[in-house]
């Protein structure tokens, strides 16, 4: 018996499908459905093929190897191992490339964090042009804090944000941070916009000593 020829899949017709789909989404949801809202299907659809028919970009590093344009980073250790000092030391680096920081502390204090930063070489010129550091700024997830950390970012336009440190920023915004769905709402709340509008964002986080703390990393 001859082999036939293969058949080619079928093809899906979005639109011609959709008025039937559509009618048994309102015989099965009744009343649930508002009559005066027309039922149009899931927007945002992107052509994935016709994004990166031309090439893929890579993304922009802030500091080789270490930061990226436009991403969310987190340096997690345990107390006193260094993670503030790392945050200074990359923002040194981005000052001297030209760009400003916006470095937001409930931990350290204003004095301390300037010591730091002048025994790593900085200038006061420097600092006073391109290092906006805020202590206790005050970011909840009331409109009014956001709106005053969104207009404080505009005017800044910070090549990198900090966040020294995270479970400060989270007990603030009255968050549990062993609560994934609490962190997911302050990510999509506080960090997100920055990361949005091309900032690279930096979080300092704690790792619990023992197994016997209660940490997201524990």
């Amino acid at each position: 018996m001859p082999n036939s020829a293969p058949s080619s899949p079928p093809h899906l017709d979005v639109d011609s499908r959709a008025d039937d789909v559509f009618a048994q989404a309102r015989a099965i949801l009744g009343d649930g459905l508002r009559p005066e809202v027309p039922l149009t299907g899931l927007g945002g659809r992107v052509l994935i093929g016709e994004l990166i028919s031309k090439g893929v970009e890579p993304p922009t590093q802030l500091i080789e190897d270490f930061l990226y344009e436009g991403r969310v980073h987190a340096v997690v250790s345990e107390a006193g191992t260094g993670k503030t000092l790392l945050a200074l030391w990359a923002a040194l680096e981005v000052m001297k490339e030209g760009g400003s920081v916006l470095y937001l502390d409930e931990e350290n204090g204003g004095r301390l964090i300037g010591e730091r930063l002048l025994n790593m070489g900085a200038d006061l010129e420097m600092l006073d042009r391109s290092f906006f550091y805020h202590h206790s700024p005050g970011i909840t997830l009331k409109a009014n804090a956001l709106a005053e950390l969104r207009v404080t970012a505009e005017a800044v336009r910070p090549a990198l944000v900090v966040f020294d440190s995270l479970p400060d920023f989270l007990a603030l915004a009255g968050l549990n941070e062993n609560e994934a769905a609490d962190v997911t709402r302050w990510f999509l709340e506080v960090a997100r916009p920055l990361r949005d509008a091309g900032s690279a964002v930096l979080l300092l986080d704690h790792v619990v000593k023992s197994a016997e703390g209660r940490g997201r990393y524990a």
